[in-house]
């Protein structure tokens, strides 16, 4: 119910977007609850899912911001 409220093009795409990225490099489980994902603060999400990464996947911020698309990573 929270997450229909959320912004799709502020929250869910950005997080989705490196969700999917994260997953299709083998670097996180598919069975993360949409909670955990869209519904966690942003610092946190940042550390937990971005910063965290970031070595393995150097474009991942990029990402975020919607800078790059997932499909030139």
């Amino acid at each position: 119910p929270h997450v229909v409220t959320l912004s799709v093009e502020k929250r869910i795409i950005p997080r989705g977007s490196v969700i999917h990225l994260l997953h299709s490099k083998g670097l996180i489980k598919k069975n993360l609850s949409l909670y955990s994902i869209f519904s966690v603060r942003e610092k946190n999400f940042l550390r937990n899912f971005v910063t965290l990464y970031e070595e393995q996947v150097p474009e991942l911020r990029g990402v975020y911001q919607g800078k790059i698309g997932i499909l030139d990573v």
